[in-house]
This record gives C-alpha cells, sequence and structure tokens, in this order.
C-alpha cells in the first residue's frame, strides 16, 4: 500500500497526527480503465479478407476478467455508423493468448475492432468501457 500525504480519514489521534502520512487503503480494481487495459495488449493483423486479432492476458496470476461476473466482449464496429457488426465474448487463461479470425464484411470501408469490458453486466449491456481498440480505414 502506498504512503498518502495527511492522518487517516477516521481514529482517536486525528488532531495529533496533522502533518503525516498513512497507507492508502484506497482499493483499486475494476472500475477503473486504465488499470484493466493494462492487463491486455490487442494486437490486430487487417492484411488479407479477415481480420487476425490476438488478445493477450498480460497478468501471470489469474484468467482474465479475473471473475464471472465481469465480461469482456470483442466486437467488430462499422466505422461510419458505430453499428455492431460482430461480437464474440472472451475469457482468457492467465499469461496467455487468445486469437480470432474474424471476416471482413463487404460494404463501408471504415472499422473499429474493440475489446469492451462490462465491470457489471448486470446492470446494463451499455454499461461498458474500451480497453484495447484497432482502427482501420476512413
Amino acid at each position: 500500500m502506498p504512503d498518502v500525504d495527511g492522518p487517516a480519514a477516521d481514529g482517536p489521534h486525528l488532531e495529533t497526527t496533522a502533518g503525516s502520512t498513512h497507507r492508502s487503503h484506497r482499493w483499486a480494481g475494476s472500475s477503473e480503465p486504465d488499470l484493466v487495459s493494462s492487463a491486455i495488449s490487442l494486437e490486430v493483423d487487417a492484411s488479407g479478407d479477415h481480420f487476425a486479432v490476438d488478445i493477450t492476458n498480460m497478468v501471470y496470476a489469474h484468467k482474465f476478467p479475473a471473475t464471472d461476473h465481469r465480461k469482456v466482449v470483442l466486437v467488430l464496429v462499422d466505422g461510419n455508423s458505430d453499428h455492431v457488426v460482430w461480437e464474440e465474448q472472451v475469457a482468457i487463461s492467465a499469461s496467455s493468448t487468445v486469437s480470432h479470425r474474424i471476416s471482413k464484411p463487404a460494404g463501408p470501408e471504415a472499422f473499429s475492432i474493440q475489446l469492451r469490458y462490462y465491470p457489471t453486466p448486470e446492470l446494463g449491456s451499455d454499461q461498458f468501457f474500451v480497453i484495447g481498440k484497432y482502427e482501420l480505414g476512413e
């Protein structure tokens, strides 16, 4: 736990600890996009008639997502309309890589490949943040 300037928020000696430091008990976790996105690596090869997507779990201790009530979805989004044209739920074992081949749909020239993280999917399918993204086209 990192040291934080100032007294702890509670305790019997609050007035005598002004100017001191204390250990932070803040629990950094699944609601922080930067922290969650540091757990994965997204690589895309857009040559040919498909997208080759590799997602690597950079966390050596556990699977990603770490718990079953979290959800990660790989999506292909039409860059002109933001319409999802392909999606698949993703789970990755500790320190491993999963690969996906996505056929390029006919039509739009612009696409976005996104890895979306749903910290509480039971609260709604529109409550996510993008933890990996690859843009292609216009």
